[in-house]
Formats: structure tokens, sequence, C-alpha cells
């Protein structure tokens, strides 16, 4: 059975890079945030109607995945909650999708420096959202682990141990 790690949480609290960098040290197939390979090329302006192609082509690159254990640089929780936020639409059929026991996630504490990114909207609410993303999981009953490690360093080796471990 294919085990999914999952990292999600605010922004800037540094999924990207470590998903990047355990998907590279430890040979793992990498899912790539759709969102922002898209918004990129949108100059970051999106409608509620482009969340919903967001969220789809999400899904088909995660099905395209390979592998027994793939590393997903967030996936539709965070399209969940982006819809909700901006949007203030509840999408319910997002969230069937994730409640499953082979996804492992791995919240990211915001805890660590903001870093200045032209896509990044909520500088000033990671807190906030941290602990939405905290309560969803728990609503799922998702498995999920916290990474709390106040630099970029620490928090590797935290989300390093933590995917040994569950191998």
């Amino acid at each position: 059975m294919k085990k999914w790690f999952v990292f999600t949480g605010p922004e800037s609290s540094g999924k990207t890079t470590l998903a990047e960098r355990l998907s590279a040290d430890l040979n793992l197939p990498l899912v790539p945030e759709f969102a922002r390979q898209y918004l990129e090329n949108k100059g970051g302006k999106y409608t509620l109607e482009e969340i919903d192609y967001i969220a789809q082509k999400q899904r088909e690159l995660e099905s395209e995945a390979h592998g027994d254990s793939v590393i997903c640089d967030t996936d539709l929780l965070t399209i969940y909650i982006w819809k909700k936020e901006v949007f203030h639409v509840d999408d319910p059929s997002l969230l069937s999708f994730l409640n499953s026991p082979v996804r492992h996630y791995i919240l990211c504490e915001p805890n660590i420096p903001w870093v200045p990114d032209p896509l990044r909207e909520n500088q000033w609410d990671r807190e906030r959202l941290f602990n939405l993303h905290l309560t969803i999981l728990r609503q799922l009953n998702a498995e999920y682990s916290i990474l709390d490690a106040k630099s970029f360093d620490d928090r590797y080796l935290q989300a390093n141990s933590l995917l040994q471990s569950i191998f």
C-alpha cells in the first residue's frame, strides 16, 4: 500500500524546501504544489473557478506519482483551506478525498522566519492558519505529526527522523 507524506501548514513554514530536500535525500518521488506553478505564470491573481482547476490538477499530479512512498508539497487540504478563507466556500468534497489512512500529514508550525514571496498573502495570520490546519486534521482523524523546530536545519532533522521512523 502506498504511503503519502504530505507537508502542510501556513505559508512560509518550510513545506516546499523540506519536501524537495527530503525527496532528494531519501530518493522518494515528489508531488509538487501545482498552485505555485500555476500562479507564478498568472502573476498571482486567481478566481474561485481557478481554485477548482488547481484542485483538479493537484489530484492529477498525485495520481501520476509512482512508488511505495511519495512526498507531497501540500495537497487538497491546503486548497480546501484556501478556498474557505479567500472565497468563504466550504467544499467538503475536497476533505472527503483527504480522509485516507495512508496519508501522514507533516504539519509545519510557523515558528521560523517569514520569507517574502510575491505569492504569499498571510504574513500576520500564520498562527491562526496553523491552528485551522490542526483542527481539520483532528476532525478528519488524520495521521499527523507537527514539526516545531525553530531553525530550518533542526526542522529538516526532525522531519527526516520522522519519515525514517515511519518507513
